[in-house]
């Protein structure tokens, strides 16, 4: 009878630890629309029931969508976190989900991405909406006592090289759901930096996700270690 109970006990713990890892949330980030074919930098958060992230989850997990190829499926996850940068190629919207665990993000696929051209100083406040794809092709100058804010869901593509120089004020207002995402507007070819030229005027950045810079050889961007 012990034994029988023993057994039973075990088996009631093995299913509710499976049953905790189907169940286990994870919070897509990612941009809401993409053109087929884009390279798409993606971040995963694994929370546990309060909404924090669960930092005992480490290892490697994949990424699943119906009718849709992508190039990089494999994430390594490091104490509730991974991310990865991939190609995806759909004709249609989708779900974007991870093998064994709850939760998705729907992507919107364009079937075409018109652009609008942005260069030169920005002399007045402005801001860059989500309804627009903004393309980079020169220098961005904020000048002093100027904000550029950009709402979330924005994409911003650069040209090789291209930089974002900051005197005055940039803020964007990116959420989980709908990140403010920087790209190189032709992948291999990396875009500059984001300049923040006035350190006593810091720049507001919330839920952005900056990918493919660092390409202007006669700057050198690093990291402030201040995250």
């Amino acid at each position: 009878m012990n034994r029988l109970l023993k057994y039973f006990t075990l088996l009631l713990v093995f299913f509710a630890l499976t049953l905790s890892a189907f169940t286990q949330q994870v919070k897509v980030v990612c941009q809401s629309t993409i053109t087929s074919g884009q390279e798409v930098p993606i971040i995963l958060r694994f929370v546990s029931a309060d909404g924090e992230i669960d930092t005992t989850i480490t290892g490697t997990v994949y990424l699943m969508a119906n009718g849709v190829t992508i190039s990089k499926q494999a994430v390594r996850v490091i104490r509730g976190v991974g991310s990865v940068t991939t190609r995806i190629q759909a004709t249609s919207s989708f779900n974007l989900q991870v093998g064994g665990y709850s939760g998705s993000k729907t992507i919107e696929v364009e079937t075409a991405t018109s652009y609008i051209g942005v260069e030169g100083n920005i002399s007045s406040n402005e801001t860059w909406s989500r309804e627009k794809v903004y393309r980079v092709t020169d220098d961005i100058i904020v000048d002093d006592n100027v904000t550029l804010t950009i709402q979330a869901g924005t994409r911003i593509f650069l040209e090789k090289d291209v930089n974002i120089r900051v005197n005055g004020k940039l803020v964007t207002n990116g959420s989980e759901t709908d990140p403010v995402v920087f790209l190189p507007f032709t992948v291999g070819d990396a875009w500059g930096g984001v300049e923040i030229e006035d350190t006593n005027t810091p720049a507001d950045l919330n839920f952005s996700i900056f990918q493919g810079g660092g390409g202007d050889g006669d700057r050198d961007f690093g990291h402030s270690n201040s995250q």
